[in-house]
């Protein structure tokens, strides 16, 4: 935990078994490289003011959890950002850009406090749980089925783009 404002960048933070978490107030998080191992969350938080920029983050089989008071974005150049059971956004004023988009491999997506527009690109299929957010939502997988148990947005467009190819066999 960082206190006392600044930015703070983590380059690499690595359990075998456990959680991670990491917290900024009054400044930036970039999170370069975080793999929370076996039973592991992964909590990302920024207080005050500050953005929460991602590499990758990695809490496979568990959760990453996510609360920026600014944006939550793509910091690494259409890699991987996500790789988790569950993600679950708790406010930021953005998530991702439409140039930009935040890419995840996870089963399931809670979201809820986001105030603007949300990207996000699936590596396979996904259920949208309980996303509840203040504007448009846009999520596509690259393959797999999008299933929306519960998406509520306060006027804006929810776009859900599956790409879930048919194989057929000669």
């Amino acid at each position: 935990s960082q206190s006392g404002g600044g930015a703070l960048e983590v380059l690499n933070a690595t359990t075998t078994a456990g959680d991670i978490t990491i917290s900024v107030d009054s400044g930036n998080l970039t999170a370069t490289l975080i793999t929370a191992g076996t039973a592991g969350n992964a909590v990302l938080t920024t207080t005050t003011i500050g953005d929460i920029k991602l590499g990758a983050v990695d809490a496979s089989g568990d959760d990453v959890d996510l609360n920026s008071v600014g944006a939550i974005t793509d910091n690494n150049a259409g890699l991987n950002n996500i790789t988790a059971l569950v993600l679950d956004i708790d406010g930021a004023t953005t998530i991702g850009a439409a140039d930009s988009v935040l890419d995840i491999d996870i089963t399931t997506l809670e979201m809820a406090g986001v105030k603007g527009a949300s990207y996000l690109l699936e590596a396979d299929g996904v259920d949208l749980s309980s996303v509840n957010v203040g504007g448009a939502l846009n999520v596509e997988t690259t393959a797999g089925n999008i299933t929306a148990t519960s998406v509520t947005t306060s006027a804006d467009d929810v776009t859900l783009t599956s790409r879930s190819e048919e194989h057929t066999s000669e």
